[in-house]
């Protein structure tokens, strides 16, 4: 029975100290739909790259996967566009490069996060939009106790405000496309019976 407990015991002491990824449902902003401008057309999320994964034994890390999950999550309750897509072709084809993910430690773990995003025709592959995102965040010490969970959380949050500020930012795109692309019969000028 002692040899259990010890066992749990250095289970948990582990556990507490050893790094974990960031968890893709806190990686999502809370988005309130009826702020974006909608479009009719469809998206597809290209396979990100530039993430790492995370090492057991050293720190957290923002994956290529996960962050390509939480991108499509965060795109469907947008309702930016009709459906978003993973591994198939859209109208649009959203290209996410993770390009720097830097932790600056200390008390408070602050977590920079700078993602290029590409746009393409989903037909005509010609390059319609690009921008680099640029976000930070501070994970204080009141919201975890353990430093590991510190750079997670700082992950985490850098990643929500990431993607927070690509929705504002394609919002003022899919604005811009509709009116520019009048040619489109799916896209109608509001209070077109057709």
């Amino acid at each position: 029975m002692q040899r259990v407990k010890r066992l749990l015991l250095i289970l948990a002491v582990l556990e507490s100290g050893c790094a974990q990824g960031p968890e893709g449902p806190a990686m999502v902003p809370d988005i309130n739909a009826a702020s974006f401008v909608s479009s009719p057309k469809t998206i597809a999320i290209s396979r990100a790259l530039g993430g790492e994964e995370t090492n057991f034994f050293l720190t957290s890390e923002i994956d290529n996967e996960g962050f390509r999950k939480a991108l499509k999550v965060a795109l469907e309750k947008s309702g930016l566009f009709r459906i978003v897509f993973i591994d198939l072709n859209g109208d649009y084809v959203l290209y996410p490069k993770i390009v720097v993910q830097d932790m600056f430690p200390g008390l408070s773990m602050r977590s920079v996060f700078k993602v290029d995003y590409r746009i393409v025709d989903g037909w005509s592959e010609k390059e319609l939009w690009q921008r680099r995102v640029i976000s930070t965040y501070d994970a204080p010490l009141a919201e975890a106790l353990y430093g590991v969970s510190r750079v997670r959380k700082a992950h985490e949050g850098s990643v929500r405000e990431n993607i927070q500020s690509l929705l504002t930012q394609l919002s003022e795109f899919v604005a811009a496309d509709s009116t520019r692309d009048t040619s489109n019969p799916a896209i109608k000028p509001a209070g077109d019976p057709r």
